[in-house]
C-alpha cells in the first residue's frame, strides 16, 4: 500500500534502487514516484519530471555517487531523505552538508544494522578486550561483466575512487561504528582489470586509536570471496561462508602446555549476501519509522556518517 501519511519518491533505478523497492515491499509500502533525469528503454513507470519528486515528502536517493550532494541541496528542508553512501565526494561539500543537515537525512551505512554488527557487539559482551588486528576481504568479478565498462562505477568522473567509495566504505564505517578510528594509514587504489578507467581494487589500512590495525581489501576483479577476521586480546571473531564464529578465551592449552585454538563460544550460520539484504531492510525500516513519526535522526549516527565520509578524502 502507499503510505497514508507520506508521499514516497525514489531517485535512481539501478541495482540499489531495486533493493530499496524490495525493502519497501517488505514494509508493505509502494512508491508514488520514480525519477531519473534521462530515460532509457526499459524505464517503464519512471519519470524525468523532477516536479514529481518535489511533490514527495519522503525520498530515497539512490542515484550515482557524484549526484548525491546536488540532490541533497535541492531537496533538504521539510522532506525526509534516505541518502545512499557516500553523501559527498569532496571535503568542501561535506563541510557544506554539515551546515545544511537538519536532522531529517538518514545516511545509509546499512551494515550497522546487520547480524555481523550484532555479533561484534557480542564480542564486547564476552570480554574479548581490545581489537589488535583485523582483515576484511570483499572480492567478486563485477569488472568482468559486459555492462561494467559502461556503468558509472567504472567512470572516474562519476565515481573517482571506484570500489573504495562503493564497497570499502561499508567496512570502514562498520569498524568506526564499533571501534575508535584514528585515520586511514595507507590506501592503494588501482585498476587491475584494465576495463574502463575506474578504480576496481583497493587495499586500505585503518589505524585505530588503541594502536590496532584493520586491513580492508576490496576488488571487482577476483573470484567471489568474503571474510571478516578479527583478533582481539582475548578472543577471535570470524565471518566467512560458514557463518559467524566467536572463539575464546586466549589462554587455552593442550596436554603438552602449548597454546591451542580457543573453543567455539558461539556460532551462527549466516549468508553474507542475505545479511546485507536484511540490513538494508532494517535501515529502511528505521528511516520510515522516523519519517512517519516526524522525528529527527540520532545525532551520533549522523556524526559518524560524516566521519566515515571524511575518510574517503
Amino acid at each position: 500500500m502507499t503510505s497514508p501519511n507520506r508521499h514516497i519518491g525514489l531517485i535512481g533505478n539501478g541495482s540499489q534502487a531495486h533493493r530499496i523497492k524490495s525493502a519497501l515491499q517488505v514494509a508493505g509500502l509502494n512508491l508514488d514516484c520514480i525519477f531519473k533525469p534521462s530515460l532509457r528503454d526499459g524505464d517503464d513507470g519512471v519519470t524525468d519530471d523532477f516536479g514529481e519528486i518535489l511533490a514527495c515528502d519522503t525520498i530515497f536517493l539512490c542515484s550515482p555517487n557524484n549526484t548525491h550532494f546536488y540532490y541533497l541541496k535541492r531537496l533538504l528542508g521539510e522532506r525526509y531523505i534516505f541518502c545512499e553512501k557516500p553523501p559527498v565526494q569532496k571535503q568542501e561539500h561535506l563541510s557544506d552538508l554539515k551546515e545544511l543537515d537538519n536532522g531529517k537525512v538518514h545516511y545509509n551505512f546499512n551494515l550497522r544494522y546487520s547480524e555481523l554488527s550484532n555479533f561484534l557487539d557480542k564480542a564486547r559482551e564476552l570480554d574479548f578486550g581490545e581489537l589488535i588486528s583485523a582483515n576484511i576481504t570483499f572480492s567478486h568479478g563485477l569488472a568482468t561483466k559486459s555492462d561494467y565498462s559502461g556503468s558509472w562505477r567504472a567512470d572516474p568522473a562519476v565515481c573517482p575512487k571506484g570500489v573504495f567509495e562503493i564497497v570499502s566504505i561499508h567496512a570502514i564505517d562498520l569498524v568506526g561504528y564499533h571501534f575508535d578510528i584514528e585515520s586511514i594509514a595507507s590506501n592503494e587504489l588501482a585498476n587491475r582489470s584494465g576495463v574502463g578507467a575506474g578504480v576496481d581494487t583497493a587495499n586500505t589500512v585503518i589505524a585505530l586509536r588503541n594502536g590496532g590495525r584493520v586491513n580492508v581489501f576490496a576488488t571487482y576483479f577476483g573470484p567471489y570471496f568474503f571474510q571478516w577476521t578479527f583478533v582481539f586480546e582475548n578472543g577471535l571473531f570470524n565471518f566467512d561462508s560458514n557463518g559467524i564464529t566467536l572463539r575464546g578465551p586466549r589462554d587455552v592449552f593442550d596436554q603438552r602446555g602449548y597454546f591451542k585454538l580457543p573453543p567455539v563460544l558461539t556460532h551462527k550460520s549466516i549468508d553474507f549476501n542475505l545479511d546485507h539484504e536484511k540490513s538494508i531492510e532494517s535501515s529502511v525500516a528505521l528511516f520510515l519509522k522516523t519519517a512517519l513519526g516526524e522525528e529527527q535522526f540520532d545525532l551520533r549516527s549522523t556524526e559518524l556518517s560524516f566521519f566515515s565520509n571524511s575518510l574517503l578524502f
